[in-house]
C-alpha cells in the first residue's frame, strides 16, 4: 500500500488488523496480535488541495476515457460535495423528484442526509439509467453485482493521464470552496456537507430544515458555476452526460 502512495489506506489497515486481533485475544481465540509495537505506516496530515479551474477542466476531459459509472460517479461528487463511500452506495429507490435521499445507515453520521439535484446533477446521473441495476453507480466489473467498491485504480489513471495529484474527497472540498466563494454561508454549508451538529439538539435539527432552500440555492449556484468553468475550454467540454 505505501508502495503504490496509498498511505492513509496503509493506517486505516493497521488499525483494523489490531481491532480484529484484539477482539480474538479477548475471546482466547488467539494469543497476540501481529500488529503489537507497530506503528502507523505513514503520518498522517491534513490536506487542504483545492482544484483549481483549469485542474478541474483537465479532470473533466480526462474522465472522457473512463467507463460510464465511474466518470458518472466523480462528477458526481464534484457537483454535489458528497462523501466518496456514501455516495457509491446510491440506489435509484433514493432519489426522487429531484432530490437525493441518503439514508442514515449509509451516512458517515448515522443521519439522514437529502441533497436537492441542480439540473448539471441530473444530467450526469441520465446516461446511467439502464433498468439493469438498482445502484446508480454499478460497478463496471462484470464479475459483480453490486455498486462500485474501489475508485483506488481509477485515481492511479486519472493522475497521470491529468498530470497533477488528487483524491475523491478533493472534489469535496473543491464544490465546498466553490459554494463559499459564491457566499454560502458556513451554516448552511455545514448541512450541505452533512456534518454532525456540536450538540445534536432538536433546534440544530429543526435548523436544517430551515435551510433547505438555502441548500438548494447553494448547490443549484454551484452546478451554474461549475458549467461556466468547463464552458470557457470549450462548448463541447461540457457534455455533462
Amino acid at each position: 500500500m505505501l508502495d503504490r502512495g496509498s498511505e492513509i489506506m496503509a493506517n486505516r489497515t493497521r488499525a483494523l488488523i489490531s481491532v480484529i486481533f484484539n477482539f480474538a485475544i479477548e475471546r482466547e481465540i488467539v494469543e497476540y496480535s501481529p500488529v503489537t509495537g507497530v506503528r502507523r505506516p505513514a503520518a498522517e496530515r491534513r490536506r487542504d488541495r483545492v482544484l483549481s479551474e483549469e485542474e478541474i477542466r483537465t479532470l473533466w476531459e480526462a474522465l472522457e476515457l473512463e467507463h460510464l459509472t465511474i466518470s458518472g460517479l466523480f462528477r458526481f461528487l464534484l457537483l454535489t460535495a458528497q462523501r466518496n463511500e456514501e455516495t457509491r452506495l446510491t440506489r435509484w429507490e433514493h432519489l426522487e423528484d429531484g432530490v437525493w435521499r441518503i439514508p442514515a445507515e449509509n451516512t458517515k453520521n448515522g443521519r439522514a442526509h437529502s441533497v436537492a439535484l441542480s439540473p448539471q446533477s441530473l444530467a450526469v446521473l441520465e446516461p446511467l439509467r439502464n433498468g439493469k441495476s438498482p445502484w446508480v453507480f454499478a460497478s463496471p466489473s462484470s464479475r459483480s453485482k453490486g455498486p462500485i467498491l474501489w475508485v483506488s485504480h481509477a485515481c492511479i489513471r486519472l493522475k497521470k493521464r491529468c498530470g497533477f495529484d488528487f483524491r475523491p474527497h478533493d472534489l469535496r472540498r473543491t464544490a465546498a470552496s466553490g459554494m463559499a466563494a459564491l457566499g454560502t454561508s458556513r451554516e448552511t454549508l455545514s448541512k450541505i456537507l452533512n456534518h454532525k451538529s456540536a450538540d445534536g439538539s432538536v433546534t440544530a435539527i429543526d435548523d436544517r430544515y430551515d435551510r433547505e432552500a438555502e441548500m438548494r440555492r447553494a448547490l443549484f449556484a454551484w452546478g451554474s458555476k461549475l458549467e461556466a468553468i468547463l464552458d470557457q475550454k470549450s462548448p463541447k467540454v461540457f457534455r455533462i452526460g
